[in-house]
């Protein structure tokens, strides 16, 4: 999964509290934490300061003094609520004709106008230009150039800042919706890059809210570049598994393959390390534990450990929180 990642500037030394909250209608339960970095030079994040503790049913909150600097926020989700679904033949219309003209269905507004809100990434209730390219990147792959940017200023309606209104977002997509070369076709693709599955369920995507609060002084915050999550935030959980986590049994392994099962409140992973100078593979299986939902299509997967690295083989979350759960992992060394 990809998300923004965001950067922290701080003038003064301050004791700084920030949280996260999913709000994911199609994904109630979402798991999601906010990890805080150093950066380098470039604003990349280096290493680890602290986390957020996921909780279900309750705010993620988090509060670490601070030095004068720049520092980098990375929110977090498992995928466990986002895993591929077996989608359904025909989908929902998009479009429909309307007094001899194309327009967008109830559903598709309403599907719409969640993603102007997600991509007002100020929630000032407009979409300024710069929030406009991280929606065409995450649509396209691109981001919208001069040329298409005079388009939208000369056709859609726009604030007195030169930013989108919602209504000028819609229309955009009307107007999507009346080309013979997209059409519907075209609005399928803005909506799975979102999220939706073809019954406009919101099931692949996990929209949140954060907040940073500061002591000492008034501070930004702002966008630096899209990241791929798991790139970021998979070597971290990595370090702290084999670091402080719970050894775990590997049939076969050796002195070699090592396996640490490590949680954050009530995310849990199993991690395994391989020590050796050679690929080696295991299987591991997941299907014993109670309650828990995982992030992969099955709870028994075969996996490829490059040498002398670490990876994440199993994210799991309680799939009723509010009932007894248990992780367990049976993995094996398979032998060549």
């Amino acid at each position: 999964m990809s998300c923004q990642q965001y950067c922290l500037n701080l003038p003064v030394a301050s004791k700084i509290c920030f949280e996260i909250t999913p709000i994911s209608p199609g994904n109630p339960n979402t798991d999601m934490l906010l990890f805080l970095f150093h950066v380098d030079g470039e604003e990349r994040p280096t290493q680890l300061i602290t986390h957020t503790q996921y909780q279900y049913g309750e705010r993620c909150i988090c509060q670490v003094n601070l030095e004068r600097g720049s520092y980098a926020l990375v929110p977090f989700t498992s995928g466990c609520h986002q895993r591929p679904v077996e989608e359904q033949e025909y989908p929902v219309p998009l479009v429909v004709e309307e007094s001899g003209k194309t327009t967008l269905t109830q559903h598709c507004k309403e599907a719409l106008e969640e993603i102007f809100h997600r991509i007002d990434l100020d929630d000032n209730g407009s979409v300024s230009r710069t929030e406009f390219d991280f929606f065409q990147e995450r649509t396209s792959g691109e981001i919208c150039d001069d040329d298409a940017w005079k388009v939208i200023q000369e056709n859609f309606e726009l604030t007195e800042e030169d930013e989108l209104t919602l209504k000028g977002f819609i229309d955009l997509h009307i107007m999507t919706a009346e080309d013979p070369e997209g059409g519907e076709r075209e609005l399928w693709v803005v909506m799975a890059a979102l999220g939706y599955n073809h019954q406009l369920q919101l099931n692949q995507a996990c929209p949140f809210q954060f907040m940073v609060f500061t002591e000492s002084c008034e501070t930004e915050l702002e966008i630096v570049e899209m990241c791929f999550v798991s790139s970021v935030i998979d070597p971290v959980i990595c370090q702290e598994a084999c670091a402080h986590g719970t050894f775990e049994k590997v049939k076969d392994g050796g002195e070699d393959l090592k396996a640490f099962s490590h949680s954050i409140g009530q995310l849990a992973s199993i991690v395994l390390q391989n020590k050796s100078p050679k690929r080696v593979s295991a299987q591991m299986d997941c299907s014993r534990s109670s309650n828990m939902t995982i992030n992969r299509e099955s709870s028994v997967h075969v996996i490829d450990i490059e040498p002398n690295s670490a990876l994440v083989g199993f994210y799991l979350v309680p799939q009723d929180p509010k009932e007894p759960y248990s992780v367990s992992c049976v993995i094996c060394k398979i032998l060549s």
